[in-house]
């Protein structure tokens, strides 16, 4: 997905289907995508965080259009779908928002009022990437925050990637990883091929 539309390839990566922004899709850019259940659906389908149409949702043969009538929500700039069906939206002005299938709600308001880059976790535990404000942990109702003054070395967040025993979060200046509580530097190293 990007700015021109949507690009469907099949396994052995030949180009399949292009669906184009304005013509086949809302006129707008498309961002992050991820897979979910929703609750208001009754299989996986793709969802497509758009910059400024809310969520697409495909399930391969047709799209439906997941619009919040107030502009600020529909400028979707992270999607997490979660187990029991709802989906975390991030946004640029009004933070965390979540989708329960019939209405959108701020998620809590520990996570208002921040431009939101990246969203990883489950509904118990959260990791929220930000524009200029760090990471976000949020659990059990309260959120602390991980910025420069406890390692990270830049605030804007581009991404967020959880395993069983780390945290890796993304910045412009390098990814870094937290485990244990502590911060350290992934060195990337050159792949010789």
């Amino acid at each position: 997905s990007g700015p021109a539309g949507l690009f469907a390839y099949s396994n052995d990566g030949l180009l399949e289907r292009i669906y184009r922004s304005g013509l086949d899709l809302p006129p707008t850019p498309l961002g992050h995508m991820a897979v979910g259940t929703l609750a208001d659906s009754r299989a996986p389908e793709l969802l497509i965080a758009t910059a400024g149409e809310g969520v697409l949702a495909f399930d391969g043969q047709h799209f439906r259009q997941i619009r919040p009538a107030d502009a600020e929500s529909r400028n979707v700039t992270a999607l997490l779908p979660l187990a029991s069906g709802r989906l975390l939206l991030g946004t640029a002005k009004l933070g965390l928002l979540v989708y329960d299938g019939k209405t959108l709600e701020r998620f809590h308001s520990t996570t208002n009022d921040v431009f939101v880059t990246a969203i990883a976790g489950t509904e118990a535990e959260l990791w929220i990437g930000t524009l200029n404000s760090g990471v976000l942990h949020w659990r059990g109702g309260q959120a602390e925050t991980l910025g420069e003054p406890q390692g990270l070395p830049d605030p804007r967040v581009e991404s967020v990637a959880l395993t069983p025993n780390a945290v890796y979060i993304g910045t412009p200046a390098g990814v870094v990883e937290l485990r244990d509580g502590k911060l350290t530097w992934v060195q990337i190293g050159r792949a010789h091929v």
